[in-house]
């Protein structure tokens, strides 16, 4: 059987949540009455069940129940002085009312619960593109540019035969602006904005100087 109905926290505080079966007893009146207007018919003869009614003989709530029928008529009627339900001899069955019926199940409630099922149901096909595109995201910020150091570019410099200043400046230009270049866009190859802005005819080592500088080490051989 499907449905629903709602239980408040305070319910915990009652009499009936303390007492034996009967919490357990009150539960299955609460799912067993009608959640909207019928008519049963019993024998010849058509009866009205409403909402929040249910129509069914004292014997076959004993039998529900594993009880006596004096015990269910006791409850019930301890129920009713309590102002939570009322119950009818019919001769051939027993009708019983659940007070404020809609403090357990509400028609607005129940719209409101497929609407939202609607929505949730939405949200969750919606979640596997959003979880695709967050990893996407995280996989992008894992991939972040690692800047040289210092010792790498003036390597580097050196191997193309630029000096040892000129990869200093280029160094502090670029570490000063977080490694973003003039149009604030991340460095992302620096070798390659080393050629394209800084391998320069004034940045080459100068001939007599690295002539110089190897006859200084043939003199110390």
């Amino acid at each position: 059987m499907g449905g629903w109905i709602k239980l408040y926290r305070d319910i915990k505080d009652h009499w009936i949540w303390e007492k034996d079966n009967r919490f357990k007893w009150w539960i299955d009146i609460l799912l067993t009455v009608n959640h909207k207007d019928t008519k049963i018919l019993i024998g010849n003869k058509l009866i009205e069940c409403k909402r929040g009614q249910s129509v069914m003989s004292l014997e076959t709530w004993a039998k529900r129940w594993n009880v006596t029928k004096k015990t269910v008529k006791d409850f019930f009627e301890l129920l009713q002085k309590d102002s939570m339900l009322v119950h009818e001899n019919l001769q051939i069955s027993t009708r019983i009312t659940v007070c404020n019926y809609d403090r357990y199940q509400s028609e607005v409630n129940d719209q409101e619960t497929d609407s939202k099922r609607l929505v949730n149901g939405q949200e969750t096909d919606a979640t596997p593109k959003q979880e695709r595109k967050e990893r996407k995201r995280s996989i992008k910020n894992e991939k972040k540019y690692i800047a040289p150091l210092i010792e790498n570019v003036i390597s580097y410099f050196s191997e193309n035969g630029y000096t040892e200043e000129a990869a200093k400046r280029a160094f502090q230009y670029y570490e000063s602006g977080d490694w973003k270049d003039s149009q604030g866009k991340q460095v992302k190859n620096w070798k390659g904005k080393m050629i394209a802005v800084w391998f320069k005819p004034e940045n080459k080592i100068k001939e007599e100087r690295s002539q110089n500088y190897r006859g200084y080490l043939d003199g110390k051989e």
